[in-house]
């Protein structure tokens, strides 16, 4: 067995790789061990998501919605307490049965503070969007659309496909992922399609649920061609992902979007993730922000 990213042995590698971080709530999209390899699968998880996750739209999503850490930590996020004494300071907020929790990272002077009313409010910064052209998240998307590759044909396909992934079509995605080479930036495209804390109702399920991520593929039909009496298609394959209501898209073969551009507009800009039957509702008691299509139509339009 060969990792997927370095095609080195692999067979001796004890790590799982998770297309998502665990950090952002993934549980199921996971590789086997051996798809990836342990020092590949490390650098990914130090140099790639610990940058992207330490970014300040991925700390302030993971704090406002309870988000926590591998090992069951909830994330720490600057706030601003307006008093000379204290400013900005790490706070952490849980949701318990009780309510909320914060503590603070200098908790006596905190607290002290707020028992003589010399503070009486806290302000929270809101990112609701990562920064644009991002070259870290290019990358971590480019990781995911190559690993998601793999995770559609299935562990007992994977001997077989591995070498499939070793073609020419696919070395300048698996180049920049894990090398950064190939070019300057893989672009991609960006939107909110629905508020990050909504709740949906599906005609197979009777009761809401939140939608965390969700993955696919998207594959745009170019050209057909007969060949010696057989047809060819010749087609465009974009990555989707969308991570708390925001869809991230990303061309496999080139590092360039317009395809993915074009299709949003023949197509009344609906996204290839959404499902038939499904209805988006707000979630009235969800912390996170309150996003409306109004708000939506703005961002994506600014």
């Amino acid at each position: 067995m060969h990792c997927i990213f370095c095609h080195k042995l692999s067979d001796n590698s004890k790590s799982v790789e998770h297309i998502v971080p665990e950090s952002l709530g993934n549980k199921t999209a996971i590789l086997w061990k051996g798809a990836i390899c342990d020092k590949c699968n490390n650098y990914f998880a130090t140099k790639i998501e610990q940058e992207l996750l330490n970014q300040p739209y991925f700390v302030s999503l993971r704090h406002r919605n309870f988000i926590k850490t591998k090992k069951n930590h909830s994330v720490p996020s600057k706030i601003l307490l307006p008093h000379p004494n204290a400013g900005w300071i790490n706070a952490w907020i849980d949701d318990n049965e009780d309510g909320l929790s914060i503590c603070f990272e200098d908790d006596e002077n905190v607290i002290s503070l707020i028992k003589d009313g010399a503070i009486n409010k806290m302000i929270i910064p809101i990112l609701l969007e990562p920064t644009p052209n991002n070259y870290i998240l290019s990358r971590f998307l480019a990781k995911c659309a190559f690993e998601f590759l793999v995770f559609r044909t299935k562990e007992e396909n994977f001997l077989d496909f591995s070498e499939c992934l070793k073609e020419e079509q696919f070395e300048p995605l698996r180049k920049y992922a894990r090398y950064g080479e190939g070019c300057k930036f893989w672009p991609y495209h960006q939107r909110r399609i629905y508020g990050e804390g909504d709740l949906f109702i599906g005609f197979e399920r009777e009761k809401s649920y939140e939608i965390l991520h969700e993955m696919d593929f998207l594959s745009i039909e170019l050209e057909r061609k007969n060949i010696e009496g057989e047809e060819h298609v010749l087609v465009e394959l974009y990555f989707i992902l969308v991570i708390m209501g925001i869809e991230y898209a990303i061309h496999l073969a080139a590092p360039e979007i317009d395809g993915y551009e074009r299709w949003l507009e023949n197509n009344n800009f609906k996204s290839p993730v959404e499902r038939y039957g499904e209805v988006r509702t707000p979630n009235p008691n969800s912390h996170s922000p309150q996003i409306t299509q109004e708000m939506i139509r703005k961002m994506n339009n600014k």
